[in-house]
């Protein structure tokens, strides 16, 4: 076949076009009338003596209709290509997960572009990798990965207005026997989850490992923010 040309059958309302342009094409329809007028295309077709010349090759309603209402999925599908968020994976959540947020990020970028088209420059900022820059730099803005050690607040001190001297606040002394929770190296079962038969919900369920133990006791408790009831029933015994 060379390019333009192109074979129609059809049986009842099923129409099969075989249309050749840079390669085959085949597309079934049900809506289209072979008879209808068709559109053109301007081509660059090789002639025999190997030199090259611009023609106008005709296409088929059904191609211009194809090509007319899956443009866009397809250039969807080519982003989705060159930048794609996420690994490969078979399981089934992260999958959806992977796919739609690489679908709300290419469509956040063509609505983006459609709208501010004109006022962007072209060459820089409209680049698809310079868009998913600048959502992953707005999203970590103002995060820090290190931990931060929590500030102490001492009471403000008070002055005297005949002396004018500070006046330090009485100090407390901390008891001895107070339960003080600290993180372990060693990570081990809770003894209250062991106690009140608070097991995981595995195939072989078994009490709560954790990091944590009471440094007046040295037995390991579970954090009071991930099961607050084990550090407050330790505390009563």
């Amino acid at each position: 076949m060379v390019p333009g040309q192109m074979v129609n059958m059809q049986d009842g309302p099923l129409l099969v076009t075989a249309w050749f342009d840079r390669k085959k094409w085949v597309v079934m329809s049900t809506v289209t009338n072979p008879n209808a007028k068709w559109s053109s295309t301007k081509r660059k077709v090789r002639l025999p003596d190997g030199s090259v010349e611009a023609k106008c090759i005709p296409v088929p309603l059904n191609v211009k209709l194809l090509q007319q209402f899956t443009k866009e999925s397809e250039f969807g599908e080519q982003l989705r290509a060159n930048f794609g968020f996420g690994k490969p994976s078979r399981r089934l959540h992260r999958f959806l997960f992977y796919y739609k947020t690489n679908q709300a990020i290419i469509n956040a970028y063509i609505n983006w572009k459609e709208a501010n088209g004109k006022q962007v420059n072209v060459a820089s900022d409209h680049d698809h990798l310079a868009f998913r820059r600048k959502i992953a730099v707005q999203l970590i803005d103002g995060f820090q990965g290190r931990k931060r050690k929590r500030r102490i607040f001492y009471p403000k001190v008070e002055t005297s207005a005949d002396a004018k001297e500070p006046v330090t606040p009485p100090k407390r002394r901390r008891l001895a026997n107070m339960h003080k929770l600290e993180h372990s190296t060693v990570k081990r079962e809770c003894a209250q989850c062991r106690r009140y038969n608070r097991l995981t919900q595995a195939k072989k369920p078994r009490p709560h490992e954790t990091r944590y133990k009471c440094a007046r006791c040295d037995v390991h408790l579970c954090h009071p923010a991930t099961r607050p009831e084990c550090w407050s029933e330790h505390q009563l015994l």
